[in-house]
């Protein structure tokens, strides 16, 4: 439905004709010219068309009602002033930007809506025409609450009755005559009347010919306007946002392209390369570059200007006129400037070399707005925020204020300068990497608006500006940025599904080893704790998308339930009453360097390599030592009460009382007991996800007896009635492997026998994989110099590693993509409830999960809830 509104709207555009439409677009129109119609309407307004250029005037007869029709919508949607249409909105409808927002504004008054209410953009031109900001509506707000009658009138005259001064122009803009009466050309004084008539006899005009002082009285009287021309060939450069209005996204066409441009841009790229990235069409990109550089967002790269004795007029054709976007401007500043921009780059061939890119998510940006750091560095912040990027020229500034922030607070704001301090270990170590004595050349992007990109324009845009790419970590899936095709290499996130649930699923299910957990579809409810969560007193809890948070068993049930109607949730054993310790292990890592390490450290480090190569990848891996939980406790929690310790067979008596010397069954702390009826024994249950083979196996004969027991076990398990037909099951007993079938599986845990229990003894107590993140860490400042040095030492930002971590980083995503597609497999027997919502997802949105699935006991199981 995406690709077909794109082609339509492609097609509107080139002003094809219902006889000239393909069919299959016919068809998705119902057969109808009428619908066709509609579209062409539909599309002229949201893209402010010019009427006489456009299929749209053969359906609006009335060119003076079309344009009429299209300021009440944009007054409506609020969007901005049609700048590109000045000519026929100003001249003709005699509407000026000025009058437009000042409805807009009275409207909002009398509706007694929120500043907040104005998009953004719409924002910072309405404060540009009018200097009427937040505090300004306030107070104008407050002034016509306190009148209870004639409260329109006051209104009105609260607002200000003519534009604000002019704050900003350049010698290069073009000067327009407005709509002007005989009336007003008599009360002008001669410089302003001269200027008149040289404007009406000449026509458009350069301003850097003109008296400023002048240009700035009739601008007040508003009886002028500056066209801004932008053509194919110029490039433009976005310095730090200086006061931009922080209100809301609305979404509309005008402002995506904005935002994609702010994204897109560099001084190194024409607007010709933007729409080639961006493949949107060339004339709305020369009018968004237009809107940036009047709100003062942006600034032509050398422009051309008339030379002195030349003449000073010149002629600009409709089709050129391309003032369309919205600047932000300071009202207290005027900057009249003729210069160049300074090219920091000593040729153009070094301004054309890619550079390295830093990806980065929204938290960060949260982190350096919200500390009150520096008030230098909230400038950066907003503008990493708002345009999705910091280039390289800035770069030199940003680190300048973190380096003037004392690194040294306490409670909640640590965090945030934490975030600061470790943000500038890595910029500094990043731009020193290179093989000269210069810094290398880096942007910072935001993650988030990278993704939003359609795919194509993604790599279109990162294959032309970035040789490399390095994320922070960890990014949320829907801050990773999509799995591409071709791409520069990424030492972050190889795909968004890797920044999600899925990939920690996939983690344990190939190693057999992690905590007990347990992924919740949507629309699930649980009427008791699952039995793999009883042992635990806390647990982590992980809605899709966000960050874990660690509640209480106590009390999760209900939290559980009233989330579970919204998102899934993923649900993780963390803490057994006892301390609960995390460990992270920086990446890049060599196998010579963990021979310090506890010994089940290095078996999961062993195992991880078999998956993708530590000493290539960046980030960090995560380890959780849960604290001991005694048996007669665990037994309690698993709703044991009635349960005694049972007697021991007599098959298994000398198997029981073997010395550690010689038994050949796996150690006790490995183990957990799987309680039966009460008079049927608990059978022990091995979890450790591999066992070396014994030295000295146990006799045969009282192996086979405890197989046998156990797979007696597990047959009566399967028939026996746990709750109520009105309950819901709380365990996975009757779990169907995602590898095997029942049978192979009830096979595979009955010869996981464990032969030895003495009540009181740990059962968990050896690090467990709880998560890998790729990328430089940035909440912890001694794993984030870990990190960056290991970076260093292993030579990570060479070309050839880069290359070998992208192979590897392709074939893990790869595997990965299978793994979710295994899970998603649907079965005619189950239903799930956030299935009939999976086909609405957002494309390149990591799917939710259709069943919900266990990892218990090393096996990865589809769960009944």
């Amino acid at each position: 439905c995406r690709i077909m509104n794109s082609e339509l709207d492609a097609l509107i555009e080139d002003n094809v004709t219902w006889e000239e439409l393909p069919l299959h677009i016919r068809s998705s129109l119902g057969g109808s010219p009428s619908q066709f119609e509609a579209a062409v309407v539909e599309y002229s307004f949201k893209h402010q068309l010019r009427w006489k250029s456009n299929r749209v005037r053969n359906y609006v007869k009335d060119e003076r009602a079309y344009y009429e029709k299209m300021l009440a919508i944009g007054r409506e949607d609020l969007l901005l002033f049609p700048y590109h249409l000045s000519v026929q909105v100003i001249q003709r409808l005699k509407t000026t930007p000025f009058k437009y927002y000042h409805s807009i504004l009275y409207e909002l008054m009398l509706s007694e809506k929120s500043y907040d209410t104005l998009p953004n953009f719409t924002a910072i031109d309405c404060l540009r025409v009018t200097d009427v900001g937040r505090n300004q509506y306030i107070d104008f707000m407050n002034s016509s609450r306190a009148k209870k009658f004639f409260r329109s009138r006051k209104i009105r005259d609260s607002l200000p009755s003519h534009p604000a001064q002019l704050s900003h122009y350049e010698g290069w803009w073009v000067l327009h005559l407005g709509y002007i009466t005989e009336e007003e050309v008599k009360n002008s004084t001669p410089a302003e009347h001269k200027l008149i008539d040289n404007l009406i006899d000449a026509g458009p005009t350069a301003a850097c010919n003109l008296d400023p002082d002048v240009i700035a009285s009739l601008y007040v009287k508003d009886l002028i306007y500056f066209e801004i021309p932008v053509l194919e060939s110029d490039r433009v450069s976005f310095p730090p946002l200086e006061g931009f209005v922080m209100n809301r996204v609305q979404g509309d066409v005008i402002e995506t392209l904005l935002y994609k441009i702010f994204l897109s841009a560099n001084d190194d790229t024409s607007v010709d390369e933007l729409a080639t990235i961006l493949q949107t069409n060339t004339k709305f990109v020369r009018q968004a570059v237009s809107l940036f550089i009047r709100f003062g967002l942006a600034k032509k790269k050398n422009p051309t200007l008339p030379s002195d004795g030349a003449k000073s007029n010149i002629t600009i054709t409709q089709s050129e006129s391309t003032d369309f976007l919205l600047v932000n401007v300071n009202p207290k500043e005027l900057l009249l400037s003729d210069s160049t921009m300074d090219d920091r780059r000593d040729s153009e061939e070094a301004g054309r070399a890619k550079r390295l890119g830093f990806l980065y998510d929204s938290s960060l940006t949260a982190y350096l707005m919200m500390g009150n750091l520096s008030p230098g560095l909230k400038t950066h912040a907003v503008t990493m925020f708002e345009v999705g990027k910091l280039s390289d020229e800035n770069i030199d500034s940003f680190l300048n204020e973190l380096a003037q922030i004392s690194f040294l607070s306490e409670g909640e704001a640590q965090r945030y300068f934490d975030h600061a301090h470790a943000l500038f270990n890595t910029l500094t170590i990043l731009r020193g990497s290179s093989d000269t004595k210069k810094p290398l050349p880096m942007d910072l992007l935001r993650a988030e608006s990278i993704a939003q990109l359609d795919s194509e324009a993604c790599q279109r845009l990162l294959c032309k500006n970035y040789n490399s790419l390095v994320s922070m970590a960890p990014l949320s899936c829907e801050a990773a940025i999509p799995s591409l095709p071709e791409g520069p290499p990424l030492m972050g996130p190889p795909s968004q599904s890797c920044s999600s649930v899925w990939f920690k699923l996939w983690l344990y299910e190939q190693l057999e080893h992690g905590p007990p957990s347990l992924l919740l579809t949507r629309g699930t409810r649980l009427q008791t704790l699952p039995a793999m969560l009883r042992a635990f007193s806390e647990v982590l809890c992980e809605t899709w998308g966000h960050d874990p948070s660690i509640l209480s068993s106590n009390t999760i049930l209900q939290v559980i339930n009233d989330t579970l109607t919204h998102t899934p949730v993923f649900l993780q054993g963390y803490s057994t009453g006892a301390d609960t310790v995390t460990k992270n292990i920086p990446l890049p890592i060599r196998v010579e360097d963990t021979t310090s390490l506890d010994p089940s450290i290095q078996s999961i480090l062993r195992k991880l390599g078999q998956l993708f190569d530590l000493s290539l990848s960046c980030g960090y891996i995560t380890l959780l030592k849960i604290g001991p939980s005694r048996l007669p406790n665990f037994f309690h929690n698993f709703g044991c009460d009635d349960y005694s310790m049972p007697s021991i067979p007599t098959d298994l008596t000398d198997t029981l009382t073997q010395t550690p010397n010689t038994t050949s069954l796996p150690p006790l702390e490995e183990t957990i007991i799987v309680p039966t009826t009460q008079n049927t024994p608990e059978v022990l249950i091995d979890v450790s996800p591999h066992r070396d083979p014994p030295e000295s196996p146990a006799t045969p004969s009282k192996l086979t007896s405890a197989q046998s027991m156990a797979e007696n076990f597990l047959k009566e398990l399967d028939d026996l009635k746990l709750f109520e037909e009105s309950q819901v099951a709380d365990s996975a007993s009757d779990a169907v492997s995602l590898d095997q079938e029942p049978d192979t599986k009830s096979i595979e845990r009955a010869t996981r026998v464990v032969s030895k229990a003495v009540p009181g003894v740990s059962v968990f107590s050896d690090w467990v994989l709880l998560d890998v993140s790729f990328g430089v860490p940035l909440f912890d400042v001694e794993l984030n110099k870990k990190v960056c040095y290991s970076m260093l030492k292993s030579n990570s930002l060479d070309h050839d590693n880069l290359m070998l971590n992208l192979v590897q980083t392709k074939r893990l995503a790869a595997d990965l993509k299978k793994f979710i597609d295994k899970c998603q497999q649907q079965h005619s027997n189950v239903q799930s409830w956030s299935l009939c919502s999976r086909s609405v997802l957002p494309i390149n949105h990591v799917p939710h999960p259709t069943r919900c699935i266990a990892f218990s006991e090393s096996i990865l199981s589809f769960f009944t809830a």
